[in-house]
């Protein structure tokens, strides 16, 4: 049982080092270092241990770093059309399409966007469309790999009300068929209409 141990801190190692996010690398591989760690120390390899140890100590450092750290984040309004906005779709083409399948810059037509910027950089795009009775759908909400946390969620939700409130929205609408995605509209508080359904819905 104890070369199980072993097999599962290697499988939790191997993983992390092929994460994008680097508050879940770090998790995940203070995980697999812990796991790694005991297994040195059930069998007595002291170098094994001793390492792992170390890599736990450090990876705790590196997460209350990034728990400590405070972001600033802003939209920034473009239009539809921008080149700019046309540029950056297409080069995380595979990346959009995973959580939005089939999506087109022509899919922004007569919608309002903003760029979602962490510490000055884009880090991802809010897009939605007045479709009336308070309502607006959701075009596009997607983040660059590298800065899939909660935080960017928060700050949107957060910000909504004062960009869509002069319009009267009071609702934000969203479909997806995506599991992932839908995980994540739930986390972020949209509810599903009922079980069958694609859509999501969440009072401002």
């Amino acid at each position: 049982m104890i070369q199980w141990v072993g097999y599962a801190g290697s499988a939790l190692i191997a993983i992390s080092l092929m994460m994008g996010n680097i508050w879940r690398l770090r998790w995940v591989n203070l995980f697999g270092a812990a796991t790694f760690a005991t297994y040195g120390l059930t069998i007595r390899a002291w170098p094994v241990a001793i390492l792992n140890s170390l890599i736990v100590l450090v990876d705790i450092w590196h997460l209350s770093r990034l728990a400590r750290r405070r972001d600033e984040f802003r939209f920034f309004r473009v239009d539809p059309d921008s080149r700019y906005l046309e540029g950056l779709l297409t080069f995380w083409h595979d990346e959009v399409d995973r959580f939005f399948p089939g999506f087109g810059p022509d899919h922004l037509e007569g919608t309002e966007v903003r760029l979602v910027l962490r510490n000055m950089l884009p880090v991802g795009v809010f897009a939605w469309r007045d479709v009336g009775d308070g309502d607006a759908r959701v075009i596009l909400d997607w983040v660059t790999p590298d800065y899939r946390d909660l935080k960017n969620a928060r700050f949107v939700l957060g910000a909504a009300p004062s960009e869509m409130g002069v319009d009267g929205i009071r609702r934000l609408v969203a479909k997806s068929s995506v599991p992932a995605h839908q995980k994540y509209l739930m986390r972020v508080g949209f509810v599903q209409l009922d079980p069958m359904s694609s859509t999501f819905v969440r009072s401002l």
